[in-house]
């Protein structure tokens, strides 16, 4: 893949992760902080978030719903 390939993907996935955990405000914005400081290892571990709430939804669901109790 190449850098700039890299790059699009890695912001992509800390969008979708902002997404995920409800955040709206100012998601570029917030991004973008995220793509300047965060490593490898813990790109790779909100990787693995991402595809275990797509793998199993119904804990997706529940995580939202904890959300809202709050």
């Amino acid at each position: 893949m190449k850098p700039e390939e890299l790059l699009v993907k890695r912001h992509n996935i800390i969008e979708n992760f902002l997404k995920l955990i409800s955040i709206h405000n100012d998601v570029l914005e917030e991004t973008e902080k995220f793509e300047s400081t965060i490593n490898d290892e813990t790109l790779e571990a909100i990787t693995d978030l991402l595809s275990f709430f797509h793998e199993f939804p119904d804990i997706k669901e529940r995580f939202f719903l904890y959300r809202t109790k709050k």
